[in-house]
């Protein structure tokens, strides 16, 4: 499992996230969708920490929030 919790980022002093919170469970198969320009490759981005935000990253109960901005995948 694994957690995002209060998730902010900005692009030009223009949020893209504010105070986002999203929860995967062990064993279940979700997708991610939207238009063009939504924001998936950007959270996607953030959970492999290729980018930075602020907020808490929780996975296997092990918090990423102080981690270096390096690749955990």
């Amino acid at each position: 499992m694994f957690e995002l919790t209060n998730i902010t980022k900005e692009f030009l002093h223009r949020k893209v996230f504010d105070n986002f919170k999203l929860t995967f469970e062990a064993g279940k198969v979700y997708a991610i969708i939207g238009q063009s320009g939504s924001g998936k490759t950007t959270l996607l981005n953030m959970i492999a920490k290729f980018e930075s935000y602020e907020g808490v990253f929780f996975m296997r109960e092990k918090n990423y929030q102080k981690s270096r901005n390096i690749p955990i995948f």
